[in-house]
């Protein structure tokens, strides 16, 4: 009896070690992985960073799943589902609280798959002319417009190799604002004007503002001046757009 167990264990040994080295040999399953990031599959895929304010941050005003956000993530995931979309920008964020942005990118992001959109400004101009009392508008935004593209640079220093679109300012409708409609169109003139700045500039004053849809009030003030979720939508279908055409 003691010699047919031993036997039966020994047949079964021979069993397992076969089917151990086989799977070895002939994998069946691939043993590639794939990460998964804030609901992509990552399989070397690109990485899209927005980053700055409220404009690429919304949700506060409309919700989570009527936000440039939300309408971006949709698009991509449609696309290939391969794509990582990463949000660093901060509701009522100025120029000076970018580099804390900056500061939390990685440096495996800096790669040439990656593509970084750039909204910052507004929030500036409002302080200073708006909320603020600034006289000598003129020197007020040459400042500014110094502050952005020291910031462009420190970007541009960390990570090199990304391809970075900034972002100008649409006009709001509000009439309360039309004091500030020239400094905008003196702001959009110079990001144009630093030619090689960038990869390119997302032009949201061609896109947004064509009616009154496209904006809904700012809960911490009295202006309606942030991206409704129509304006929203198609701010997302714009990044969509040159996305697809720089991958």
């Amino acid at each position: 009896m003691i010699k047919l167990l031993l036997t039966i264990l020994l047949f079964l040994s021979i069993i397992v070690f076969a089917f151990a080295f086989s799977t070895l040999i002939f994998p069946t399953k691939s043993t590639k992985k794939t990460i998964i990031v804030e609901g992509f599959e990552d399989t070397s895929g690109h990485t899209i960073i927005l980053m700055g304010d409220s404009i690429l941050k919304n949700d506060y005003y409309v919700g989570k799943d009527k936000s440039v956000e939300y309408f971006l993530r949709e698009k991509l995931l449609s696309q290939n589902g391969r794509t990582k979309l990463l949000n660093y920008a901060v509701d009522g964020a100025t120029i000076n609280d970018v580099y804390g942005q900056i500061n939390m990118l990685s440096n495996d992001l800096n790669s040439d798959k990656t593509i970084l959109f750039l909204s910052v400004g507004g929030n500036n101009i409002m302080d200073e002319f708006v909320l603020g009392n600034s006289k000598n508008k003129k020197m007020v935004l040459e400042k500014l417009a110094k502050k952005y593209e020291m910031l462009v640079g420190t970007l541009r220093e960390k990570m090199g190799n990304i391809h970075i679109f900034l972002l100008n300012l649409y006009y709001p409708l509000d009439k309360k604002l039309d004091g500030i409609r020239q400094d905008i169109q003196w702001w959009n003139s110079s990001l144009e004007d630093d030619d090689g700045l960038a990869s390119g500039i997302v032009k949201l004053s061609n896109i947004i503002g064509g009616s009154a849809d496209d904006f809904t009030l700012d809960k911490s003030s009295s202006y309606k001046i942030e991206p409704s979720a129509v304006g929203g939508e198609k701010i997302a279908s714009e990044l969509y757009s040159v996305i697809t055409r720089n991958v």
